[in-house]
């Protein structure tokens, strides 16, 4: 069954992404997000609420927060993956309790890979070392769990939609082992039961020549890479983009295509920004190669562009709005003290110019609702309402969950 289905949605995301000639000018609709921006110009984040420090009881302590999930009361769920164990917390930061626990018995966890909360209000939680789903009550109770066999291990794993569903990304072959065939990433739509109903193959992120990729201060950099992203809609569908111009793609139940584009002006690569990017690279290709491995000359790669393209990525939300994660102008960070004497110890380059973190929020029928700068020093957890989750990384790494609100000054 995987395998039909897999060539059927193959064929429709290759319409969606390269414009088949089959298509008529009918079956495509075209939307605009340039409209003023539906929740005002200047937005703002407040800080409501901040969960997470340094010192103190242990329900406010976090190891590792490896995801969040939000109910409609505001009730937050952190996934700590130190332990594991995920840890409930009332709309005002109050300590509710924990979840689970570290084991393979019922309502334990050996590994949380996702997590998120149903229409019905239950939690689920993704395991792929136990190769389960688990469900819990909005008490904390556990309810059941649905066996789920998949072997990927990417970032993002898990989704859930509004029909309570799950999809968990898994690589699928073809032709059975040993073909040395590459896999294709999908991803595997799973009923409340634990019925594989579908995949929905995820496209190949370069469809073209890779470009490289640096391991940096800040998390893994590319130097501004025309690639294609996708993202899964609670909504069901997957919204599909290559970034070489602002828009994005998704199919409507009757078999048509929505494309949203927006107009931008292409953010050029100032002359110090593209400087720090060859420094790093040429510093990278000086290291000595392991024993064992190969190291691949950036000759082979595209060269650093004049111009950035149209953005980074993207997400969607709880309620389906998109986050774009757009190219914008880098800002300089001067070194500080410390920083200059450990480059003394360790001569490698410094990320001096870092884009700020800046997302255009469009809603799924293409409406461009407003542009946000989040923090640099974090990652959004979940959005919903006029609310924003992030998980952010402070004095000596604590992490902590932050809620805002989003507003118009």
């Amino acid at each position: 069954m995987l395998g039909s289905v897999l060539k059927k949605a193959l064929g429709v995301f290759s319409t969606i992404l390269m414009g088949a000639p089959a298509l008529l000018a009918q079956d495509t609709i075209v939307v605009r997000a340039d409209n003023p921006p539906v929740w005002g110009k200047n937005l703002q984040l407040v800080e409501e609420i901040r969960i997470g420090q340094l010192d103190g009881p242990e329900e406010y302590l976090f190891g590792s927060v490896d995801g969040i999930a939000v109910d409609r009361d505001g009730i937050l769920y952190v996934a700590d993956g130190q332990e594991p164990i995920i840890r409930r917390y009332d709309r005002d930061g109050r300590f509710l309790g924990n979840i689970g626990g570290n084991g393979g018995g019922p309502g334990e966890f050996f590994r949380i890979r996702g997590i998120a909360v149903l229409s019905t209000g239950d939690l689920a939680v993704w395991d792929p070392r136990n190769l389960r789903v688990s469900i819990f009550h909005p008490s904390g109770d556990f309810a059941r769990s649905v066996r789920v066999t998949t072997s990927l291990n990417t970032a993002n794993p898990f989704q859930v939609d509004t029909a309570g569903h799950f999809y968990v990304k898994a690589s699928i072959f073809s032709r059975p082992p040993p073909s040395n065939e590459i896999p294709t990433s999908c991803w595997l739509h799973v009923s409340p039961d634990g019925e594989i109903l579908d995949s929905i193959p995820i496209p190949p992120k370069h469809p073209g020549v890779d470009s490289f990729v640096l391991a940096t201060p800040f998390g893994y950099q590319g130097p501004f890479t025309e690639e294609t992203g996708s993202a899964l809609s609670p909504l069901g569908y997957l919204v599909v983009g290559l970034n070489t111009d602002y828009s994005l793609s998704r199919s409507l139940p009757d078999g048509r295509v929505l494309r949203i584009e927006r107009g931008y002006s292409p953010t050029p690569v100032s002359s110090d920004e593209k400087a720090q990017w060859e420094a790093w690279s040429d510093w990278f290709e000086s290291r000595p190669v392991p024993e064992g491995m190969v190291s691949e000359s950036r000759a082979n790669y595209p060269p650093i562009p004049d111009q950035k393209p149209a953005y980074r990525g993207f997400w969607a939300d709880q309620e389906g709005r998109i986050w774009v994660h757009r190219y914008v102008e880098a800002e300089f960070h001067a070194r500080t003290p410390e920083q200059v004497a450990s480059r003394k110890e360790r001569p490698r380059p410094y990320f001096e110019w870092r884009e700020p973190p800046v997302w255009d929020v469009i809603d799924p029928r293409g409406t461009y609702l407003g542009t946000i700068r989040t923090p640099e020093n974090g990652w959004i957890g979940a959005a919903t309402g006029e609310f924003l989750w992030v998980v952010e990384r402070g004095e000596l790494d604590v992490e902590s969950v932050v809620r805002y609100r989003i507003e118009a000054r």
